[in-house]
């Protein structure tokens, strides 16, 4: 096919994508030429606007399988996240979801750009919320409390868990420090040399030296 005939599909495909979903059939026709099947941003995008998920679903299932998506499906699940309170956007924004990268944090930020607390509440369910300093950035900029509150305890349960391996860590530090002072100990108790000998278990050297 000539570079003027795919062009001509894009636009027909894009121009479809934007109009009734009875159009269904058109779409697949299209897509079933071969070397048109890929990533194609604005038709994606189109589809998100209209709320035509039967012709989303097509256009992300052309996609190949390992395609490097960059930043061509931002614009759509930006859309996605626009309009609240209408459960065939949630339902595309998490289709969506699904060509991201866990640690990619536009999804969050455009749901917390938006003002969409669903969205924002099922990101951080659901993936963790990847880099939520940018989320709770905007958040905060467009005053929009109800996420700033749900992004400021994601960054609190973080660095309680962080420190909580701190301790965790320093803890088992200490007692393996304990332990080798015990073993070390009860080996000379027990006329034992400690650099000849594997290092036994500190509770059966206590039963020895009771013995």
């Amino acid at each position: 096919m000539t570079k003027f005939g795919e062009t001509n599909i894009g636009r027909s495909l894009e121009q479809v994508a934007g109009g009734e979903d009875e159009h269904v059939e058109v779409v697949r026709a299209i897509l079933s030429y071969p070397r048109y099947r890929g990533v194609h941003p604005n038709a994606i995008h189109n589809a998100v606007s209209y709320g035509h998920m039967k012709i989303l679903r097509l256009l992300l299932d052309a996609i190949p399988d390992g395609t490097e998506l960059g930043s061509s499906l931002d614009d759509a699940i930006h859309s996605a996240a626009r309009i609240r309170g209408r459960e065939y956007l949630s339902e595309m924004f998490r289709l969506l979801l699904n060509y991201y990268d866990p640690k990619n944090p536009v999804p969050l930020r455009a749901a917390a750009d938006c003002g969409n607390v669903e969205m924002v509440r099922y990101i951080l369910m659901k993936r963790g919320g990847g880099d939520d300093v940018g989320a709770l950035r905007i958040a905060q900029k467009k005053g929009f409390k109800d996420i700033i509150e749900l992004l400021s305890a994601k960054r609190g349960h973080k660095r309680r868990n962080k420190q909580s391996r701190r301790n965790i860590s320093g803890s088992f530090e200490c007692w393996n420090i304990v332990q080798l002072n015990a073993v070390s100990r009860i080996s000379h108790s027990l006329g034992m040399d400690p650099a000849c000998q594997p290092p036994p278990n500190v509770s059966s050297l206590i039963f020895l030296l009771e013995d």
